[in-house]
């Protein structure tokens, strides 16, 4: 059960206000039980996400927001309790095996059960099956499809989070060449499934295991059987007809079913197909153990008539295919959970990426075997540097793809984009950043860069300064537009100001511009600048009867900030003469006092 509560009604002046309504939603299960905190799942939907990025039918309606909110809460709570179907990809995952979908690995030697339990209440049945694919695509979304790989456990072979063996191994397998044509053959048999019972889930003999959080899921049912890829590959010249070869060495790998082997082994075939097979290659990925495996067309075509033996000679050789996970929050809620799953779309993009990268490895590949680069040695010694650089970045973005998806899945990386205080945050540091960049902008010892750095200890946005090529700060603040100065007095001639500090980034000085305002001054008169280290500062000499415009800006360690806002004081017209009248009167006054104060002595 999901509770939505509404935001209480809000007061006539509330309703004025821009604030949105923010709906929290809570998760129960049972008879109005409350589910522990270990899995429960709270949160809080902001009706003005909606309001503020609209939709195609404009703003929503508080019904449809409401709706939305509570399609998201049941989302999130099926993907953890829902169980997981999932390609073995050569792993050694047997009922009883705990798994952790975080990390897409097993956790071998832990288990909620002893030996005994397992293999006592297992319920084992034959499952015969028998398929075969032809693929002439050497894309990775065509592979996933043929091996049955989901997009999140994709996602993980990316990342080298998977360490694939047997017939998986064909997702590693690409083109070395652009001059190369590849067509695929999958074989894949099918021989029993294996699953546990109710015996086993209602009696844990371990469940300590629960509080280790090791695991997010349980194997409870394994198809076993065996899969086969043999890759052809056709290699071309620059001047042979591409779609020619590759139509031909569709058709010729085919045929490979329809063959028959005569006897001692000779296969019937035309000298023309003798001939196309003479110059076709095969690779061999398998879950059945071979004493040699081919190389040749003709040696493949040796190895496909002999698959469907194999197994059925061995059948204690069947290898895991398919396996079942089970939640382990669902036997108990202290187990961990997987928390959220990477949409299909970034997956995707992700894969796309990565097929980028191996075209340019093909490209590199055929730049090499030119007879030009051998020629020239500088451009072979460009060509190796540009391979090992690019052969770190390859790295790099995988290692980082593989530190990234565990995190996601587990909860441990929040979006901190929707983090109103880093919102606030990025905001005020593009501000900064925009502003300050605009006014030191024809400065030539300070350049700009605009840049998206990986810094997961620093979410958001942040400034860094560089100082001779070398980084002293990543949480640089530079000087901002401070405070309009204050006019403390207007006496003569001179204007005192009360000149306040940067709100951001360190004061160094103050840089006080001043003009006089004249009825055709143009906006492009310069200001008049005066330096000082002084929050308390005189202009002085000014011209009587007119009026100022009067700024300043704060000098910091880097540059100087955006100028304040301009006071505009006007001086007296007779300041002069008026002096000079407080003056001589008063000396009046003070002769006056002498003049009677002699005259009471003397009189």
């Amino acid at each position: 059960m999901i509770i939505i509560s509404s935001p209480a009604p809000r007061k006539e002046k509330e309703k004025k206000s821009k604030k949105k309504p923010v709906y929290h939603f809570q998760f129960y299960e049972g008879e109005g039980e409350e589910v522990t905190s270990e899995i429960q799942s709270q949160g809080s939907y902001d009706r003005s996400q909606d309001i503020d990025q609209g939709s195609a039918e404009g703003p929503q309606s508080e019904q449809e927001v409401v709706k939305r909110a509570l399609r998201a809460a049941l989302a999130r709570l099926d993907m953890a309790s829902e169980p997981i179907e999932l390609a073995a990809l050569g792993r050694p995952l047997f009922p009883g095996m705990l798994y952790d979908c975080r990390k897409d690995s097993f956790i071998p030697g832990v288990t909620l059960w002893d030996k005994k339990s397992l293999s006592e209440d297992l319920d084992s049945r034959p499952q015969l099956m028998t398929d075969l694919k032809f693929s002439s695509s050497d894309s990775l979304s065509s592979k996933a499809s043929l091996l049955n790989v989901s997009a999140s456990l994709k996602a993980s072979c990316l990342g080298g989070l998977v360490e694939v063996g047997g017939s998986a191994k064909y997702l590693q397998n690409t083109k070395s060449s652009k001059q190369q044509s590849r067509v695929t053959m999958h074989y894949s048999e099918t021989t029993r499934f294996d699953q546990l019972t109710m015996t086993q889930l209602g009696q844990i003999t371990y469940p300590q295991v629960f509080d280790q959080k090791t695991a997010t899921h349980v194997v409870t049912a394994v198809l076993y059987g065996a899969q086969a890829f043999m890759v052809f590959d056709r290699s071309f010249a620059e001047d042979e007809n591409k779609q020619e070869i590759e139509v031909e060495l569709k058709v010729i790998v085919k045929k490979i079913p329809t063959f028959s082997i005569e006897g001692e082994g000779a296969v019937k075939m035309t000298d023309e197909d003798n001939k196309k097979a003479e110059i076709i290659t095969c690779t061999f990925h398998g879950d059945v153990h071979l004493e040699q495996s081919p190389t040749t067309y003709m040696e493949a075509l040796e190895v496909y008539k002999k698959l469907p033996t194999l197994l059925k000679e061995n059948p204690q050789n069947a290898v895991p295919i398919k396996v079942w996970l089970y939640p382990l929050c669902l036997l108990d809620a202290k187990a961990a959970q997987l928390e959220r799953e990477i949409s299909t779309r970034l997956i995707s993009n992700t894969a796309e990426m990565m097929e980028g990268l191996w075209e340019v490895e093909r490209t590199c590949n055929d730049l090499c075997r030119r007879t030009e680069v051998d020629v020239f040695s500088d451009i072979k010694a460009r060509l190796h540097s540009f391979q090992d650089s690019f052969s770190i970045y390859k790295m790099v973005f995988q290692k980082e793809l593989a530190r990234v998806l565990p995190a996601i899945r587990g909860g441990d990386i929040r979006k901190w984009f929707n983090d109103p205080e880093v919102i606030k945050k990025m905001r005020e540091n593009l501000c900064l950043f925009k502003r300050f960049s605009e006014v030191n902008k024809n400065e030539k010892s300070i350049r700009f860069i605009i840049s998206a750095i990986s810094n997961p200890s620093i979410p958001g946005s942040y400034i860094y300064l560089y100082e001779n090529g070398k980084l002293t700060d990543t949480k640089f603040q530079p000087v901002s537009k401070p405070p309009p100065p204050v006019v403390k007095n207007v006496l003569g001639r001179n204007v005192s100001l009360k000149l306040q500090k940067s709100p951001t980034g360190e004061t160094v000085k103050y840089r006080v511009e001043y003009k006089q305002v004249k009825a055709h001054s143009r906006a492009e008169e310069h200001w008049l600048v005066i330096d000082t280290a002084d929050e308390d500062f005189s202009l002085t000499e000014l011209v009587s009867g007119k009026q100022y415009l009067i700024r300043y800006r704060i000098v910091g360690k880097l540059g100087v900030s955006e100028a304040s806002e301009t006071v505009s004081p006007t001086l007296s017209l007779n300041t002069d003469l008026q002096l000079s009248q407080r003056a001589r009167k008063a000396r009046s006054t003070k002769m006056k006092v002498k003049d009677e104060v002699f005259n009471a002595i003397y009189t």
